[in-house]
């Protein structure tokens, strides 16, 4: 049975033998390629020469003319020929150097004959093949013209099963403010969303170091300022420059809102912790403050 098509590597317009051939039989350089077409999966075809015209489509040429255009090929030791119960045959050579074979898909009632020395010089990933799948039903050694043989199904070993524990991601380390540098006009004149491009620009240039951040400084402040003025979000430009400055971002962050998720949920256990430490007095100092603040909002009110 012949494959849907054939693998031609290029190496085949270096070869002395084809050349050879070629210079002295045209025919026998195009009946070569039309038997690597014709022949099956493992590279075998019936050698009768009318068999051959008819197989391979060389209708222009006679029989006398294809048989010594096999003597040729044979003659430079592309095809070897060999006989089965009086019927002749011809293999190519170097087949399997060149060909993917899919031994699963191939079988024996479906190719020539084997050669005599077909045991002894089959290639070696057949041997490969059969050492994997040998044990099951449909692949015995005798479908490839080979043999019986035992064939042990591979040992599984058990999995080893480890339990890793999952590297929690990475928390931006908090860094104390410089309120000597330059603040941002800005976040001086906050007015609330929503804010420009510029905006976002002027405030994460001011708060991150240049160096670092030059090549994904465009993509963040893209990111921020989508993120700022998103319908969802109810962070200001001031608390922005903040956060930026107190829990700058690290180089292996990629995402503007994982970013500021990691840093609300830390600052949020920073906040707690500074809570249970405080003394009584700063408490009831913070209590006073959040009473003033609320009376005043509320005489506002009024």
């Amino acid at each position: 049975m012949p494959k849907p098509w054939v693998m031609l590597h290029r190496c085949v317009n270096d070869s002395q033998n084809f050349n050879r051939l070629c210079a002295e039989s045209y025919l026998g350089g195009l009946l070569y390629f039309r038997i690597m077409a014709a022949a099956d999966e493992l590279g075998r075809l019936c050698a009768d020469p009318r068999e051959v015209r008819r197989q391979t489509g060389t209708i222009d040429a006679q029989d006398e003319e294809v048989a010594e255009a096999l003597d040729l090929i044979e003659k430079h030791e592309l095809i070897a020929r060999y006989t089965v119960d009086g019927e002749v045959y011809l293999v190519l050579c170097n087949h399997f150097e060149y060909q993917d074979t899919a031994w699963e898909r191939i079988s024996q009632r479906n190719s020539c004959p084997p050669p005599p020395d077909w045991e002894e010089n089959h290639p070696a990933g057949l041997d490969d093949f059969l050492s994997r799948c040998g044990h099951q039903k449909q692949f015995p050694a005798s479908r490839y013209g080979l043999a019986d043989r035992e064939v042990k199904p591979p040992t599984v070993a058990e999995p080893v099963v480890q339990l890793v524990a999952k590297p929690s991601p990475p928390l931006s380390v908090p860094r104390k403010i410089d309120f000597t540098s330059e603040i941002p006009a800005c976040v001086q004149q906050d007015s609330g969303r929503p804010y420009e491009h510029s905006d976002i620009a002027q405030v994460f240039q001011a708060a991150m170091p240049r160096d670092a951040w030059e090549e994904k400084r465009s993509t963040w402040e893209r990111q921020l300022f989508k993120l700022i003025n998103s319908s969802t979000q109810t962070l200001t430009l001031t608390e922005l420059y903040h956060l930026l400055l107190e829990y700058p971002p690290q180089p292996e962050d990629r995402y503007a809102d994982k970013w500021l998720g990691r840093v609300k949920a830390q600052k949020g256990i920073a906040d707690r912790k500074a809570a249970q430490n405080m003394t009584a007095e700063q408490k009831h100092l913070q209590s006073l403050k959040r009473n003033k603040t609320a009376a005043e909002a509320l005489k506002e009110a009024r």
